[in-house]
């Protein structure tokens, strides 16, 4: 059903157990990322050398202590790269999520710690992701990839993709990035993995480890991309703006939807989770025509993927959002 370059024509995506309540007018493609591009180009210290990874199973980011590394604040940045499909005719670019999958931290040597950096404001440093081009290799020129004013970068710090040492899926929305991409007819998206800091000298083992592999594995770095249908009377019906605390858009623990419609309507507002299961009802009632504006405060629920799900008359609109704690 799925290819790793190809879009799904059906809606039903199982690898993340959406169910068809969200198949009303969107392709959602699942692009794993090019095992063949990715990698992880390592630092080492003693040396003062480059050493480029690409194993198929996982990648290290951040730096490394004594331990079993005899090569103490050596340190690694991760490389991502994605065929981008095609975006098929009617359709546009309505968002893109990279998840990743963490399995594994170091904070000052001790395991399922996040990375403890011993500098002012350490401990506010997450693990980031940039919007780089590095073509089709990893070499020692890609290691400043991402770094402004390097030419390979893209847009630098685009967001933070991991903040705590709980093992499982991360996601960032990089729809802004994948969008730039085809507007500049890029055939590819890539991304480099890193902490802001490179080493903090310390001489302990200060990383994560993330999974990566050729397709199959269930842990494989994935974009999800969703296209929507092109509607020139979709805005007289109803316009749909969300707003975050934060950019982009991961929030906590609170959320605004704006919604506007242009005549009196019925309408629902719902919240499901990433398996397609309704958690709240924040709107179910008529509505005069004009701007209304709904908080939802997701407090109580865990950090993740949710979408809102709004219905006005025959309109039905399902959105994305972040809950990052």
């Amino acid at each position: 059903m799925f290819r790793k370059n190809g879009l799904i024509q059906i809606i039903l995506i199982l690898i993340v157990h959406i169910p068809l309540l969200f198949a009303q007018e969107s392709i959602i493609d699942s692009v794993f990322s090019s095992w063949q591009l990715d990698g992880e180009i390592f630092f080492r210290e003693s040396t003062q050398s480059f050493e480029i990874f690409n194993i198929t199973t996982y990648m290290i980011i951040g730096d490394t202590g004594w331990g079993i590394n005899p090569d103490p604040n050596s340190r690694s940045h991760g490389y991502i790269s994605f065929e981008l499909p095609e975006i098929p005719g009617g359709y546009f670019l309505d968002s893109a999520y990279v998840r990743i999958h963490q399995y594994m931290s170091y904070g000052n040597n001790e395991p399922d710690i996040f990375p403890i950096w011993d500098v002012p404001s350490g401990d506010t440093m997450f693990c980031i992701m940039d919007h780089i081009d590095y073509g089709n290799s990893l070499d020692p020129g890609d290691w400043t990839a991402g770094y402004p004013g390097d030419p390979q970068t893209l847009h630098t710090n685009i967001g933070i993709i991991s903040d705590c040492a709980e093992n499982g899926y991360r996601y960032l929305d990089i729809t802004e990035f994948v969008q730039y991409d085809y507007n500049n007819s890029r055939n590819r998206s890539q991304y480099r993995i890193r902490f802001p800091i490179e080493t903090d000298w310390d001489y302990w083992h200060d990383n994560i480890y993330i999974h990566t592999g050729e397709g199959s594995n269930v842990y494989s770095v994935i974009i999800f991309i969703a296209f929507s249908q092109q509607n020139s009377n979709m805005s007289n019906v109803l316009k749909v703006i969300i707003y975050s605390n934060s950019y982009p858009n991961p929030f906590n623990p609170v959320t605004t939807i704006e919604y506007q419609i242009s005549k009196p309507s019925y309408v629902r507002l719902q919240i499901f989770n990433i398996k397609g299961q309704l958690i709240e009802t924040l709107v179910n009632k008529y509505n005069k025509s004009g701007k209304h504006s709904i908080i939802w405060n997701a407090g109580k629920f865990c950090s993740g993927i949710y979408f809102y799900k709004l219905k006005a008359g025959d309109f039905e609109k399902t959105k994305k959002m972040i809950l990052l704690k």
